[in-house]
């Protein structure tokens, strides 16, 4: 694979955080007729998962050396973002929810990238990636906004209406009181300890990820894309699953992305237990899109589940690429 350029950005979002942003092409290679990518993350996770693969290029890179100038961007309280306002990363220093990340940190990050690109630039979009939970910021993004810049829309396991809730997480989101107050500290160093011990205990995290096609050795490097979980936000997921939508200042999110007509793909783990096959598509029901597609990772014996998605060793011909395939397609449609 030829060169990865990297260029570092951090840009303000005016609300107590510096947002990092991570811009990655190839020199002399970037499609000047294409959108520049945006990928989201999720959940717990920072973009480190975007640039981590244990024996293939990442996610990101692989986009990129398909012509693509792709940026992954950390969100208040992930990865290398930074506080501005002195107060460090402590967790009682000020909530943010749902609706800060989305209209917001997001906004924010989108509006940087759309004026700081070396892709096309013409329509003031573009194309994203929302990485599980990610994608439902970018749909809260999009249904709270009255001129989003989200060009295509490629959401990986991502949750608009809760259609279908695997038993785990039911039980670990049953009680919006105690998730919005369980504090969550050194998440990182305690997955640490206890990732190589439960891979030695068949079957008990298939439903998150399948350590029989995806490398869990490397401990080190996976764990650095973990990050804790923010107790308002935890509150809110839990009152979503309760409810089915999301409804933030008052807008069911669900039904705010009715209105969004640009091309969208679901992106579906068929074993994934984080958000079930039902729950992953159920934006492609609500969306105005002519170009609505879905793809489903996975067989009946390489079972593929939420974290699969980015670094099993299949991850390349199963993943990332039917991902640049997809949006290098619309362009053609």
């Amino acid at each position: 694979m030829e060169p990865i350029e990297n260029v570092r950005h951090f840009v303000a979002n005016n609300d107590g955080w510096e947002l990092a942003l991570r811009q990655r092409f190839v020199a002399g290679k970037v499609r000047k007729d294409r959108r520049p990518v945006a990928i989201v993350p999720g959940y717990g996770m920072n973009s480190r998962i975007f640039g981590y693969h244990p024996h293939s290029p990442p996610l990101e890179d692989y986009i990129a050396s398909r012509g693509f100038e792709v940026w992954s961007m950390d969100l208040r309280q992930q990865g290398d973002s930074r506080r501005t306002d002195g107060a460090g990363r402590c967790r009682r220093c000020g909530e943010f929810g749902l609706r800060e990340l989305a209209i917001i940190d997001l906004k924010t990050a989108l509006d940087y990238i759309a004026s700081h690109t070396a892709a096309d630039s013409a329509s003031g979009n573009v194309d994203c990636l929302g990485c599980s939970l990610g994608g439902s910021i970018i749909f809260a993004y999009v249904a709270l906004s009255s001129r989003p810049r989200v060009g295509t829309l490629v959401a990986l396991g991502a949750p608009l209406r809760w259609r279908e809730v695997h038993p785990f997480i039911r039980l670990a989101f049953g009680s919006p009181f105690v998730m919005g107050h369980l504090p969550f500290f050194k998440s990182r160093e305690i997955a640490g300890f206890l990732l190589p011990k439960v891979t030695k205990i068949p079957g008990l995290i298939d439903f998150y990820i399948h350590g029989n096609h995806s490398d869990l050795r490397y401990t080190k490097q996976l764990v650095e894309t973990v990050e804790d979980p923010v107790p308002s936000v935890n509150r809110e997921i839990s009152v979503w699953i309760k409810t089915k939508d999301l409804f933030i200042d008052g807008v069911n999110v669900t039904e705010g992305m009715r209105s969004f007509a640009n091309p969208v793909c679901a992106l579906v783990a068929n074993a994934d237990g984080i958000v079930p096959p039902a729950t992953a598509t159920s934006v492609l029901d609500v969306v105005q899109s002519k170009i609505r597609d879905t793809i489903t990772v996975g067989t009946t014996d390489l079972r593929f589940a939420h974290a699969d998605l980015y670094v099993s060793n299949h991850a390349t011909e199963m993943v990332f690429k039917p991902v640049a395939d997809w949006i290098e397609g619309t362009y053609r449609r």
